[in-house]
């Protein structure tokens, strides 16, 4: 069934009452709204309301394995989440929340195991954009995801999420563009040792720190082609590589990727070049994600990505990896 999209405006520093209010009345009426966090735009709805959960997984075109995550304002709302939060759970949330940080915890009998992907844990985080906060503070707990549709680069914008996502969700809250443009960091507190899942912004080394104890990081993270495109995303091993791979795709729309430290390649009076960006190697991923969305607007064929330079911080050297075509 196709939905007309409500557009909601909240843009005051706290969030505006109406728009918010709103919101809050079409997820107690089982539908799906989506929202500004300091990450992504995510969609969302209450943590106990199976119906309406059930529809994120429907519009996103999202595998049942695949759990959410619950999105709370307060620690109090952690009730009937999770059964247990240990001491270096409480450690991160105090140094970390709110914030771009979502932790794995055991999940609670009473939690909806469609939330979890039938999972004996859950991860929850606190988002810090205060849309999000204000949001939740009014609806409680909300099970949640980013606003496009899976593989999909992730949503940056309001406009990004009504490009996903137009009519097929009740609402979207238009905030103001994320303020860091990525998605969380993922901590599986769990099991031990402690796996990060996904990186982001909240670096494993200031986890370690404030653990006082070294991490493991997933074999998975950033090993498969995560976003989809129209286009193809290629990833130049040398200068040598990426000159050939120019040279090979004349005949394509292409767009290419440099890098702040090594200047702009300045190869557009060599080559037919519809498009060029520049990204700092020191930032995390969210003009990445702003690339991806642009470059198929330009209805590019081919976006080719400069030899990544030594100094990339990880978190965009992971998202890269996960953009990238694979071989065979």
């Amino acid at each position: 069934m196709i939905l007309q999209t409500e557009y909601l405006k909240a843009g005051s520093p706290d969030g505006d009452g109406a728009a918010l209010y709103r919101a809050a009345q079409l997820l107690e009426n089982s539908e799906l709204v989506a929202f500004p966090t300091e990450t992504v735009y995510g969609v969302g709805a209450r943590v106990s309301d199976e119906e309406a959960v059930r529809k994120i997984f429907a519009v996103k075109g999202r595998s049942w394995e695949q759990a959410l995550l619950v999105h709370i304002s307060a620690l109090r709302q952690l009730s009937g989440i999770v059964s247990y939060i240990s001491p270096d759970a409480r450690l991160l949330m105090e140094e970390f929340w709110p914030g771009p940080l979502s932790i794995i915890l055991p999940r609670h009998k009473d939690l909806l195991p469609v939330i979890t992907g039938g999972k004996t844990t859950v991860g929850v985080r606190m988002p810090s954009h205060p849309v999000a906060q204000k949001l939740i503070d009014i609806t409680g707990p909300l099970a949640a995801t980013s606003a496009n549709r899976s593989g999909r680069p992730s949503p940056l914008t309001a406009e990004h999420v009504r490009a996903d996502l137009n009519g097929m969700i009740a609402a979207i809250v238009e905030g103001g563009p994320a303020v860091q443009g990525m998605e969380s960091t993922i901590i599986d507190l769990s099991r031990v040792p402690y796996l990060i899942l996904r990186r982001g912004s909240i670096t494993v080394s200031a986890m370690e720190s404030v653990l006082g104890k070294p991490l493991s990081i997933s074999s998975a993270d950033g090993g498969t082609k995560e976003y989809l495109t129209s286009y193809r995303l290629e990833v130049a091993g040398s200068e040598e590589d990426f000159r050939r791979r120019l040279a090979e795709n004349q005949r394509k729309s292409l767009g290419i990727i440099s890098f702040a430290q090594t200047g702009k390649t300045l190869l557009s009076g060599i080559y037919d070049i519809k498009a060029e960006y520049v990204l700092g190697a020191d930032e995390k991923g969210s003009e990445f994600f702003s690339v991806l969305r642009d470059a198929e607007q330009k209805n590019l064929d081919i976006l080719l990505v400069a030899p990544l330079p030594d100094s990339i911080s990880e978190s965009l050297r992971d998202r890269i990896s996960r953009a990238a075509a694979r071989d065979g």
